[in-house]
């Protein structure tokens, strides 16, 4: 593989030092899909995660396969992806929104 999980944080860091709001906001973006992909691979290698509910669009899968992993960490994976997500969505939709850098220097910590 040439690019890994750990290039799309590392991707994001010298983002948040641009001191502008859309690097920022690409930050937030590659910080999630950093802790997106981590968590999808995890998922996809790990049997004990019932693969048995067909969600539409791949992110809910993986968060849907967390929730009903039935032990609280895998439910904790799922509520920290589902409020990622957000603010993912927030960064890269909703260009009305105000987004500062420690928010993006949040989500490089969260992922």
């Amino acid at each position: 593989m040439s690019v890994t999980v750990k290039d799309f944080l590392d991707s994001a860091r010298p983002l948040v030092e641009s001191d502008v709001e859309i690097g920022y906001r690409n930050a937030i973006s590659r910080a999630y899909y950093s802790a997106f992909l981590w968590a999808r691979s995890y998922v996809e290698s790990c049997n004990t995660i019932p693969h048995d509910v067909i969600i539409k669009g791949s992110h809910d899968e993986v968060i849907t396969r967390y929730l009903h992993h039935g032990d609280t960490s895998g439910k904790s994976i799922a509520y920290q992806l589902t409020a990622f997500k957000r603010r993912r969505c927030i960064a890269d939709y909703d260009l009305d929104s105000s987004i500062a850098k420690r928010e993006a220097v949040s989500a490089i910590a969260d992922a």
